[in-house]
């Protein structure tokens, strides 16, 4: 799906009247929390001092130290607005966090200046991360939540004619579909559910950078699009 989505918008001059396209790596972290995700859900935890359930210590790990890695695709309808899709993979220390997403996006530039953009976008998608256990009580227990990403993003973008350089701060937050807890790797059916025993769920938001090489064609002058910047056709 991700690839499917990547390769359509690598070929595009011969489906689209574009100004530019662009494919390429994108890595990059989460800074805020610290330690992902700010709340787990009730079907996550264990057992308090008073022996009431879903209300102890959460039975599986945050994550801290991560690192999200994947492709992007661009394509210019004109030179001030765009259409992307970004489809990333997420890691954390300990192999304790794993996630997958694909979310589709839409930037319009607020400063359109000779090979430099500054872009404000958003995008949405879907995905799923999975949260390990560690804990003396459930060290094989994990969470598994599906979600639907939303998704804020500033960027700024340096451009040549075949390359893009770009790095965006965003923010992003997880609606999510369903939340599973599994007490360990052979069991089948997990405790679902976002709230359990009254107790709110989980609070899955971030800020974070990221930072993205694009090779395609950026050349100035082309026929298609508007609002160059310059004004002029210039030779590329």
């Amino acid at each position: 799906m991700i690839l499917s989505a990547l390769l359509a918008l690598s070929q595009p001059a011969a489906a689209l009247e574009v100004k530019w396209w662009g494919v390429g790596p994108t890595v990059g972290t989460m800074a805020i929390p610290g330690r992902y995700p700010f709340a787990f859900p009730a079907n996550a935890k264990g057992v308090d001092e008073e022996g009431n359930e879903y209300k102890g210590d959460p039975l599986v790990n945050k994550v801290r130290g991560d690192i999200s890695f994947g492709a992007r695709g661009v394509l210019y309808p004109t030179a001030r607005s765009r259409l992307g899709a970004r489809g990333l993979i997420g890691l954390g220390i300990g192999d304790v966090w794993t996630s997958g997403q694909l979310t589709l996006e839409y930037d319009a530039a607020v400063i359109n200046e000779d090979g430099f953009q500054l872009l404000l976008g958003a995008g949405v998608g879907a995905g799923t991360e999975r949260f390990g256990g560690g804990t003396a009580e459930a060290p094989d227990g994990y969470l598994v939540a599906n979600y639907f990403p939303l998704r804020a993003q500033v960027s700024t973008l340096l451009r040549d004619k075949v390359r893009a350089y770009e790095v965006n701060l965003y923010g992003t937050w997880h609606i999510v579909a369903d939340q599973t807890y599994f007490a360990d790797k052979t069991v089948e059916d997990g405790i679902t559910g976002a709230d359990v025993g009254g107790i709110p769920g989980a609070v899955y938001g971030g800020l974070g950078i990221e930072a993205t090489v694009f090779f395609g064609d950026f050349r100035s002058g082309k026929a298609s699009g508007s609002g160059d910047g310059g004004g002029k056709k210039r030779g590329g």
